[in-house]
């Protein structure tokens, strides 16, 4: 989904734990515009650019030299870069994959208050309970609420 631009590149934005967690040769994701929050190094090989919050990551993306470039913006992990990107003023379609299996693990998705996201119908993803790999999931689609 994250790749699906024609003419543009889609962005990813997320953090540094989250850019480690990606083996080493996908690094970075191909086709896509890659860019990593830290606070504690600035100096990664391989994003497309690295800031230290994601107001100015932000700003990078919507920058003149940018905005040509750029379809879509995707924030991909990890639980912190979510709830800033949930809490900011930026348009927000989440795509919530609901997993119906239990794991032990120890990340998660920040919750989402029903008071400012709505369930809709999913136009671009699949509907209905999928299964891979013995794993069943649900794709799940939210819009935020109007102020």
């Amino acid at each position: 989904m994250t790749t699906q631009s024609p003419g543009k590149k889609n962005a990813v934005i997320m953090g540094r734990k989250t850019w480690f967690s990606i083996p080493e040769k996908m690094r970075p994701l191909c086709e896509r515009i890659n860019i990593v929050l830290s606070t504690t190094q600035m100096n990664l090989e391989g994003p497309d650019f690295i800031a230290d919050s994601f107001q100015k990551a932000m700003k990078w993306l919507h920058s003149p030299s940018m905005k040509e470039k750029v379809d879509k913006i995707f924030v991909i992990g990890g639980e912190a870069v979510y709830k800033i990107a949930m809490d900011s003023d930026y348009h927000q379609i989440i795509y919530l994959t609901r997993i119906h299996n239990d794991f032990e693990c120890d990340a998660f998705f920040p919750h989402m208050d029903p008071e400012k996201y709505s369930l809709t119908e999913p136009e671009d993803v699949p509907d209905g309970i999928q299964e891979e790999n013995g794993v069943k999931y649900k794709h799940e689609v939210y819009v935020k609420n109007e102020k």
